[in-house]
C-alpha cells in the first residue's frame, strides 16, 4: 500500500511529469538461490549507502527508491 500511496501522491501533485522527474518502474524475474539473493541484496544495499550521505544541493531532489522482493513459486 505504501508504494501505491507514493504514486497517488505524485500524480495528485501540482505538476506531475514522469519523464522530467525520472519516475521509473521496473520489474525482473530472476532465478536465484537464497545465497545469491542475499548477495544481490547486499550489493544493492552497498550501492544505496553510497548515496545516503548526500546533502541537498543544486540539481538534487529527494527521490524515493523502493525495492519489493516476492517469492514466486
Amino acid at each position: 500500500m505504501g508504494l501505491q500511496g507514493e504514486f497517488c501522491r505524485y500524480f495528485s501533485g501540482e505538476d506531475p511529469d514522469p519523464q522530467r522527474d525520472l519516475l521509473t518502474v521496473g520489474s525482473a524475474s530472476l532465478v536465484m538461490s537464497d545465497e545469491e539473493m542475499i548477495d544481490f541484496l547486499t550489493a544493492y544495499g552497498e550501492l544505496i549507502q553510497k548515496y545516503m550521505p548526500n546533502k541537498p544541493g543544486e540539481g538534487r531532489k529527494v527521490r524515493k527508491v523502493t525495492v519489493v522482493v516476492s517469492p514466486n513459486e
